[in-house]
């Protein structure tokens, strides 16, 4: 396993930008779909992917592999799958085009036939794309525990994956945190396959398959009365799976049960993520949600950056973001530039984890008048601290401290394991006091 941790770590110029979570005591946020008809939403994502298409080459840079499990990395079987997603990807893009003009051209009927042809022949060309529904990454010898039987780990992948990427996905993430790691397979269909199936999940709140089968095994895991914690990471388009999964399960499943779990996202594409608040009213029932984002990556541009910053939309959870971060790969671009091999020995200031943090005031001022526009209960002087943003004290308390420090998941790494019955902020409080950073 050598080889995997030689390459050092790409230098951060620029503080890790935090938002806090959004906890909405007053309960005025909501998701887009509740403001707005699905018509202006699918019109709201195509004008911005038309937006970010530029930026699509963004994904993939820097090209730059040393490790053999980066997406990229010029392995016998990478170089294969590559290939095969390049050239389906350009089919399909001839395939599109054919039909749209098809449908402008063409007799309703003749046009449907040849529309439904087409999206044949991109589903029988993506076949070989895909593995297994669930993929379990076996116990290593870099695991530090032989069984996990308390904890069940879950790695939902994203956009343009095959069954192969999503073994490498998890061998990694086993790696990483030395814990066994279940995969759900979102089955990739191409680029712009991908693309297209994110608007209509996003906008039709469309379950599918995938989503179904995350739904089926997350309910089962949560339920199981020997299992205490579930730990949901989520990547890209997973995340548009998680969200509309999460919307299911709170319907279904108790306040306990949903309290087992926590979740994390890297480079998230979904629209809104759900947490309703606790009967206390104190904060939301799942009590660590984390989402990781590359600022210059334009999938998150379109998902989590985009929606955050209307602050009308409900979206749960601390998002970090790096940046003069690039790439949407898990992998290359995420796992080992965040959450490195390496990272727990690593004294670099260059290290994501050692990179002070900077509070997004603009977003949590914004938040607070919002509160007092929709309520007329507070001043926009008032010191309070409405709809749990907490902005002045985050600014004062978080800003410039090391992200080591305020991340929940950076705990989990190397097989160790957070206090358990400690919030994020006590937890935050304990490792601050232990360092003598204050």
């Amino acid at each position: 396993m050598a080889e995997q941790i030689s390459e050092p770590l790409r230098p951060a110029r620029k503080p890790v930008r935090l938002i806090p979570s959004q906890i909405d005591k007053e309960s005025i946020t909501s998701q887009p779909k509740a403001r707005d008809s699905p018509l202006k939403r699918v019109r709201r994502d195509l004008q911005t992917c038309l937006q970010l298409l530029p930026k699509l080459p963004n994904i993939f840079q820097p090209l730059r592999a040393r490790r053999p499990t980066d997406e990229l990395y010029l392995g016998k079987r990478n170089v294969v799958n590559l290939a095969g997603l390049v050239l389906v990807s350009l089919l399909e893009v001839v395939l599109l085009l054919f039909s749209c003009l098809s449908t402008l051209l063409l007799p309703g009927a003749i046009s449907y036939w040849i529309c439904l042809l087409n999206l044949r022949i991109a589903s029988w060309t993506c076949a070989p794309f895909h593995g297994p529904t669930i993929y379990h990454a076996g116990l290593g010898p870099y695991n530090a525990r032989e069984a996990m039987g308390e904890e069940h780990w879950i790695f939902i992948n994203g956009v343009v994956v095959t069954s192969y990427g999503l073994e490498q996905n998890c061998r990694q993430l086993a790696q990483t945190f030395r814990r066994p790691i279940t995969g759900i397979q979102n089955r990739t269909y191409g680029l712009v396959g991908d693309l297209l199936e994110c608007i209509i999940q996003r906008t039709f709140s469309y379950n599918t398959y995938d989503a179904r089968v995350a739904y089926d095994h997350l309910k089962k895991v949560l339920v199981d009365p020997r299992i205490r914690k579930v730990i949901l990471i989520c990547h890209s388009q997973g995340a548009i799976v998680a969200s509309l999964v999460l919307d299911m399960l709170f319907a279904d499943l108790s306040v306990k049960q949903m309290q087992k779990l926590e979740i994390y996202t890297f480079g998230s594409a979904a629209e809104h993520i759900s947490n309703p608040l606790c009967s206390t009213g104190k904060g939301g029932v799942i009590k660590h949600i984390e989402h990781y984002v590359n600022k210059n990556d334009p999938i998150p541009q379109w998902g989590v950056l985009r929606n955050i910053d209307d602050v009308e939309n409900r979206y749960a959870g601390r998002v970090f973001i790096r940046e003069d971060g690039r790439g949407h790969l898990f992998n290359q671009h995420y796992l080992s530039q965040m959450f490195p091999l390496e990272g727990e020995t690593a004294s670099s200031k260059a290290n994501f984890l050692n990179q002070p943090v900077h509070v997004d005031e603009g977003i949590t001022e914004a938040r607070r008048l919002l509160v007092h526009k929709k309520t007329g209960g507070l001043s926009p002087k008032d010191s309070s601290n409405p709809s749990g943003t907490g902005a002045r004290g985050a600014i004062g308390f978080l800003t410039g401290l090391p992200v080591r420090e305020v991340s929940r998941l950076c705990q989990y790494m190397g097989g160790r394991e957070p206090e358990a019955s400690a919030s994020n902020g006590e937890i935050l409080k304990c490792s601050i006091r232990s360092s003598n950073s204050l």
